[in-house]
């Protein structure tokens, strides 16, 4: 028998050279974290033992049956009680929540007679269940997904097209994924025939040769869709799930070298707490100050106490969190300014395409999407954005895809106590969920401007949202905001008033802008950007900040800093600076796909560094290897 942990080899990490705080070497502090971890996982586990469901609100029963079969499963504890519930769920018209497959998923892969990881803790009757409802439920997705799969040269399908959304294409491909691997192991499924024509056996081995090169592909051109989404704790599950589950190899060591570039991504451009800066889309409407649905996975992951999540696939994973991420957390708020740089995927090449109006269009997205997270990230605050380029057609080419346009997010978020955050903010429609291409961002290092694109959908006013709890001033146009020792000010260009959105946050007072689609300017600063008092800050933007209004463009100066060319007929902007980096002056279509001080694409688009300080990772996901150097060589 194959135990869980198993699965993938540990690379171990040898730092006892290197201190960290309070004399205590990294190594100590990574294996403490990991430990950590574990408990936490467990004590969450636990709590199952003495419920009888883990999420009994209404609409989500399903979901946390579930979730607290899988928790006493794992632990071998009231094994058989929890399989008299998955084979009652069985017989119902929802078995388990849709977000709640790869939970329901784990069951199977982990417990059923043929598994080499937990075999026999289902009875005979469950397996059958679960092997009969998961059959329909794949079949089903084949079904609906062929057409997109046929318009690819590979069958198995193109990493490149993206069903319904990025979670959704992930919870339907990965799970499937595993459901055929497990029934291609099952005589008596692998030679049944999917709609498509083909056996059982047969698409269980294009899974394998899909998420092969979906891995691959992803950690080269730029990971994720939704960045900062709502949604990333689903897609993170699958990830999880293949990890953890999968029978090949070389699928398990792709799934775990992405998810330790994406939880060293997410650790650089998040506070010590987790919560994430940098441009975001997707992001939840719900109020402005929200709380991210990462953070509390992230708090499990690093071993905090009070930490779970919603789903136990999480909690039930051997996966670790890599040094790099648990050093970042501890120290990186520590670390001086700096800016982060990655592409996004989201890019269209061509029209999406609707087969089946249940089910959600396909979307066709770029390996090199002209989309760039921008983030200037220091110990007091980040402001940060996603940099992208608009052709004033909207046609459904060149610009960001239907499910990376949704309401983006960016701004400045200061690290105190609440977050207090200043957003441009776009003020939805009566009765709408979301807003389209709400607004594009312009960015250089801790200046960004904001405007009203003319193809915004479901959307009414331009404004900004301050936190109530910024201290605020207005002097000559300008409207300063401060929290400790951080500033910000913003300047709708032609003046503001302000008030109440018309539909939604009533009680909530945003800047109005005069001019709907005047373009915003947000400077901020802070003592770690060497200004020195909020006096010297507000002397800097009122004498040394220089906004020059011209036809269709704004120009921006500043002392020792490049010119910003703003144009306001949405054209790229021109940042008159040397550096051959800059995002702009290569049209956003970079040769790198991450770019900070701490991980960088290598010598190609393959190979992702990691560093912190003299200690270097090199992910190569073209030989799958994971090579660690201590003082900082090539």
């Amino acid at each position: 028998m194959r135990m869980i942990h198993g699965i993938v080899t540990a690379v171990f990490f040898v730092f006892s050279s290197v201190e960290g705080s309070a004399g205590q070497s990294l190594d100590d502090l990574v294996e403490q974290v990991h430990a950590n971890s574990m408990r936490q996982r467990a004590a969450v586990l636990n709590e199952a033992v003495g419920k009888e469901t883990l999420w009994p609100a209404p609409g989500a029963q399903a979901w946390g049956d579930v979730m607290w079969a899988l928790s006493l499963l794992f632990m071998n504890e009231r094994v058989d009680e929890a399989n008299e519930r998955i084979q009652a769920l069985a017989l119902t018209d929802e078995p388990f929540a849709y977000f709640g497959a790869v939970d329901y998923v784990r069951i199977l892969a982990l417990f059923n007679s043929r598994s080499t990881y937990y075999p026999g803790r289902l009875t005979p009757e469950t397996e059958a269940a679960m092997k009969e409802v998961l059959w329909k439920w794949a079949k089903e997705f084949e079904e609906y997904w062929e057409p997109s799969r046929n318009e690819a040269a590979e069958p198995e399908g193109s990493v490149w097209s993206v069903y319904a959304s990025e979670n959704h294409d992930l919870i339907r491909k990965g799970n499937n994924h595993i459901i055929f691997s497990v029934l291609a192991d099952d005589p008596a499924y692998s030679s049944l025939i999917c709609s498509n024509g083909h056996t059982v056996a047969q698409v269980d081995q294009w899974y394998v040769t899909y998420f092969k090169k979906w891995l691959k592909e992803r950690a080269a051109s730029g990971l994720w869709m939704e960045v900062g989404a709502e949604y990333a704790k689903y897609s993170n599950s699958v990830l999880f799930n293949l990890y953890d589950l999968s029978p090949d190899p070389d699928i398990r060591k792709l799934a775990r070298m992405v998810l330790d570039i994406s939880f060293i991504e997410e650790a650089q451009i998040s506070f010590a707490d987790g919560f994430r800066g940098g441009g975001k889309s997707r992001f939840p409407r719900s109020a402005p100050e929200t709380v991210p649905g990462m953070m509390r996975h992230k708090r499990l992951l690093f071993g905090e106490v009070g930490s779970g999540t919603h789903s136990r696939v999480f909690e039930t994973s051997q996966y670790q969190v890599p040094g790099l991420a648990v050093f970042l957390r501890e120290f990186g708020d520590s670390e001086p300014p700096f800016l982060i740089r990655n592409r996004v995927l989201g890019e269209s090449v061509k029209p999406s395409r609707m087969y089946d109006r249940e089910h959600g269009e396909t979307y066709y997205i770029a390996d090199d999407s002209a989309l760039v997270n921008y983030c200037w990230k220091t110990p007091a605050y980040m402001i940060g954005s996603t940099l992208q380029l608009l052709d004033g057609i909207d046609d459904g080419t060149g610009d960001d895809s239907g499910i990376t346009r949704q309401d983006r997010w960016g701004g400045v978020v200061f690290n105190d106590a609440k977050h207090s955050k200043v957003l441009p903010w776009a003020e939805g429609t009566a009765g709408s969920t979301r807003v389209h291409n709400a607004y594009w961002q312009v960015q250089h290092d801790n200046l960004m401007i904001a405007q009203k694109t003319m193809r915004s959908r479901y959307m009414e006013r331009m404004m900004v949202y301050f936190s109530p709890s910024l201290k605020r001033t207005e002097t000559n146009g300008w409207v300063f905001a401060s929290t400790g020792d951080a500033w910000v000010a913003v300047k709708a260009v032609g003046g503001h008033s302000w008030g109440e959105a018309s539909h939604h946050y009533q009680g909530t007072t945003f800047l109005i802008p005069t001019n709907d689609f005047a373009p915003i300017v947000f400077f901020a600063g802070s003592t770690h950007d060497g200004v020195a008092s909020a006096e010297a800050f507000q002397n800097y933007v009122l004498n040394e900040l220089v906004l020059l209004e011209k036809t269709n463009e704004l120009l921006i100066q500043r002392p020792g800093k490049p010119d910003i060319q703003f144009f306001t007929d949405y054209r790229p902007p021109v940042i008159h600076d040397t550096d051959a980096d800059n995002p702009y002056n290569k049209a956003l279509r970079t040769d790198y796909t991450y770019n900070s001080p701490y991980l960088k694409t290598g010598q190609n688009r393959y190979e992702v560094i990691a560093q912190w300080g003299d200690i270097r990772w090199v992910y190569d996901f073209e030989a799958l290897t994971i090579t660690e150097t201590r003082d900082g060589s090539e």
